[in-house]
């Protein structure tokens, strides 16, 4: 409704709802050479969690789907009230986990979020792809 008024338009509810499903559709992709490095760190007992900007719509489909038994947590920015990059969502997360910042390894495809984290001490990693992913992580594991 906002980016409807925004641009001076007026949209009927069944063109609302279709802007809303290619929009929560869009969020549902799967890559299948990232979930494997996902299934596999969850194999090799590496607790893993999720920290979305998602709105409240996308919670329930987060944790009521098959990959949800891989993440220990799923942080919802909705639920939150705070959205990366701002400090307090990765505090918040690192506290809920209870772990420091220092113990803790973000991953994320926008830059700007992974930069947020690491002002804190967190270990970042900017995603491109999974084999760029897979070498980090194995990268970190020797330290």
């Amino acid at each position: 409704m906002l980016v409807a008024a925004d641009l001076g338009v007026q949209w009927t509810e069944a063109t609302i709802h279709e802007l809303w499903v290619a929009d929560f559709t869009g969020w549902l992709s799967v890559n299948p050479a990232t979930f494997d490095v996902i299934a596999d760190l969850h194999e090799g007992g590496t607790r893993v969690a999720l920290l979305s900007n998602a709105g409240f719509d996308f919670a329930s489909p987060f944790r009521f789907s098959p990959m949800a038994r891989f993440f220990e947590r799923m942080f919802i920015s909705a639920e939150l009230s705070k959205i990366k990059p701002d400090a307090d969502i990765y505090l918040e997360v690192a506290r809920e986990l209870g772990i420091t910042p220092q113990q803790m390894v973000f991953i994320d495809n926008k830059q700007v979020n992974v930069a947020g984290a690491e002002a804190l001490g967190i270990t970042g990693h900017h995603f491109v792809g999974a084999a760029e992913l897979r070498a980090f992580l194995e990268s970190i594991s020797v330290r």
